[in-house]
């Protein structure tokens, strides 16, 4: 992200020395998308960078590093009938006779 906001602040300056020397600029409503663009890149490498220093690389069970969620860490990439979903595998321990939950829990794993 960061070599992407490097690349828009080039084609930004280009832009601003094309629009010296030509009469007629390039409509306000590019550049202002271009600029928008990049603050919007800066923003979520800056938000990647803090995540990255904070947290230790997350490791499967074969040693092997899995991919972070930076929004919610904890959550896991799962195989389901309906695609590859990110969220948490639950399990319930039930009493049947008396139909009470005795214990619930939620992993960040895909089979528990």
């Amino acid at each position: 992200m960061a070599a992407k906001v490097k690349h828009l602040r080039e084609e930004h300056a280009k832009a601003d020395h094309r629009e010296e020397g030509a009469s007629i600029a390039e409509p306000r409503s590019e550049q202002a998308k271009l600029q928008e663009q990049m603050q919007r890149l800066a923003r979520q490498a800056a938000r990647m960078e803090k995540f990255l220093g904070e947290h230790e690389p997350k490791r499967g069970k074969r040693g092997k590093e899995l991919q972070s969620n930076v929004t919610d860490n904890d959550s896991a990439k799962m195989q389901t009938a309906h695609g590859v979903l990110q969220g948490y595998n639950g399990q319930a321990l039930v009493d049947s006779t008396h139909q009470v939950i005795v214990h619930a829990e939620a992993f960040g794993n895909g089979q528990e």
